[in-house]
């Protein structure tokens, strides 16, 4: 009985996942459906509620986004995108709960990540090999996102795998994953797959100890909070020095890319940065966007100014909190160092997450993915 409901759970969860991709194109319609088949599947198939400290920073997480939502209402500050943006982030929580606690194991979630990737692949060798892959109907621009879930997951299971045609064919397709972000002009996507490679085989090989790997983490951190002034500072350089800097990544991106390294944030985060003055601390509420700054339709394009925005440096900070739950409780199931790779995959949404914005907002097609990546190698080991 146990090992078909297994059986049937795999096949939803995997059903969820591949459809949820729909989330990010015109048809989302498909997309929701897969939503709904993924918190159907972890609410139905939720084993056993471990309230360790993963679940608590997530609870705590939520009652944050509860009160700030409660105080909008209090005081009449609702925005047109407010009931949707606490509805997703809400969601978000409670789905890392959810799928934290299932009955799943860690060969259950091989079986589903591995079909998950290999669809995620196959559909981005049809998009390149018929020239969309920068853009479709099916995707608009933001198929380099989805292709970086399937690089996670390659990235993850060329360590998992045991067997050595397995372990080339994820290699294989790791390199495929790469290749196909950079075609479907994701920079910070193909940016981040080359940092989280180098990080995992670095620290897999090293080892160094749990002290420097927190210091890793909170480098990362710094890093994507201070990249849009470091941004800024070489789009308007205050020094000779920095001028230079910017003059060379210009030229350099230009060469590489074929595209210019200041891609319109040099407008954007001005704006978003002043109006920050005075709502550092709480922000400006739940659904306050760039739209209501001056008229634009973009996003913040920054993981943490979104969080300033939003909910100050409370919701920032809290936020923060979990990903480093997440990053040490990785290192403290390390078993023959395999949880460095999930930590290398960490990196690179994070660093993606610099220059975009869907852990924790968005569409939805690009957090569910990652966070049920996340949420299920964190109490996970080897023998799971």
């Amino acid at each position: 009985m146990l090992l078909k409901s297994k059986r049937i759970s795999r096949g939803s969860f995997l059903l969820g996942i591949s459809l949820s991709i729909f989330l990010v194109s015109t048809y989302r319609i498909i997309g929701y459906i897969g939503f709904a088949i993924l918190l159907i599947s972890a609410v139905f198939f939720v084993e056993k509620i471990y309230i360790d400290t993963v679940c608590k920073i997530v609870l705590l997480c939520e009652l944050l986004l509860i009160a700030r939502f409660l105080m909008q209402l209090f005081f009449g500050d609702i925005y047109p995108d407010t009931f949707r943006s606490y509805l997703i982030q809400a969601f978000i929580y409670l789905y890392i709960l959810l799928i934290r606690n299932t009955m799943l194991q860690l060969k259950d979630w091989k079986w589903i990540f591995s079909r998950y990737a290999i669809v995620i692949l196959i559909i981005g060798i049809y998009l390149f090999s018929n020239n969309i892959i920068e853009k479709s109907e099916m995707f608009s621009s933001m198929y380099g996102n989805i292709l970086l879930i399937g690089f996670g997951i390659s990235l993850i299971l060329t360590h998992l795998e045991t067997n050595v045609k397995g372990r080339i064919f994820w290699i294989i397709a790791l390199v495929l994953f790469i290749f196909l972000s950079y075609e479907s002009g994701m920079r910070s996507a193909f940016l981040g797959e080359l940092i989280g490679v180098a990080f995992s085989l670095y620290v897999s090989l090293r080892n160094n100890g749990e002290r420097i790997n927190k210091n890793v983490f909170f480098m990362v951190v710094l890093l994507c909070f201070f990249v849009p002034y470091i941004y800024l500072e070489l789009y308007s350089p205050s020094s000779n020095l920095m001028a230079e800097i910017s003059s060379f990544l210009q030229l350099f991106v230009l060469r590489i890319t074929s595209k210019r390294f200041f891609s319109g944030r040099d407008i954007l985060w001005p704006y978003i940065i002043d109006s920050l003055n005075g709502h550092q601390f709480f922000g400006h509420g739940i659904g306050f966007n760039p739209g209501l700054i001056y008229d634009t339709s973009f996003s913040t394009h920054n993981l943490f100014l979104f969080l300033r925005l939003e909910q100050g440096i409370i919701g920032l900070v809290s936020f923060v909190v979990l990903l480093y739950t997440f990053w040490i409780n990785y290192y403290k199931l390390s078993r023959n160092k395999t949880m460095f790779f999930v930590q290398g995959f960490m990196v690179t949404i994070l660093i993606q997450q610099t220059f975009s914005l869907g852990l924790v907002g968005g569409k939805g097609g690009f957090s569910i993915a990652c966070w049920t990546v996340l949420s299920a190698f964190s109490k996970q080991t080897i023998e799971g």
